[in-house]
């Protein structure tokens, strides 16, 4: 899954060219192509949905959307470096690699691995995105996000979800595998 476009971080006045690949757009494309294999068993979407796994392990530095934070993997909605640890998009990532893990096909080891190390970080890191007041968007710039534009709903329902809803039970699941 590929960007088109330019997009222009403001915050970090960083310029995403044309082509920028996000872990967000990963992870929505990986739960399609998993349900459309899961379906169909058609190979295409295996294949494409194996390639896609290629840039969870690719610095964000060379067009990938990894990046590290105090040793612990982080999958980027905006690959800049350095990173901006954006959470929601992360979770869209963990998503849509759990739903490959669970295929039983193709990379699915691998997509497990990157699932469980996701969630690792997830759980290590989530509490610095809760202020008391509100939510963080990402760890680079310390501003609570606008209840105008309605997201501090959206993160708590990502939060519930995975703090206690159906996420945490799969994931819990998969860490003990």
């Amino acid at each position: 899954m590929v960007c088109s476009g330019a997009a222009v971080n403001r915050r970090q006045q960083a310029i995403l060219k044309a082509g920028w690949h996000s872990a967000m757009a990963q992870g929505h494309g990986l739960s399609v192509l998993s349900r459309a294999y899961a379906l169909t068993k058609k190979e295409k979407y295996l294949k494409a949905a194996n390639k896609a796994l290629e840039l969870f392990k690719t610095p964000a530095s060379e067009g990938g959307v990894l990046n590290r934070l105090f040793d612990h993997d982080w999958y980027e909605e905006y690959p800049t470096t350095p990173g901006t640890f954006v959470v929601n998009g992360f979770m869209y990532a963990l998503i849509g690699l759990y739903d490959m893990s669970q295929l039983g096909a193709g990379d699915t080891r691998y997509a497990d691995e990157l699932f469980k190390t996701g969630l690792r970080s997830l759980k290590t890191f989530l509490p610095l995105y809760d202020t008391g007041s509100g939510s963080l968007y990402d760890l680079r710039h310390l501003g609570i996000w606008s209840a105008r534009i309605s997201r501090d709903g959206i993160i708590t329902l990502y939060i519930s979800t995975f703090s206690s809803g159906s996420i945490t039970l799969m994931a819990t699941r998969s860490l003990t595998r």
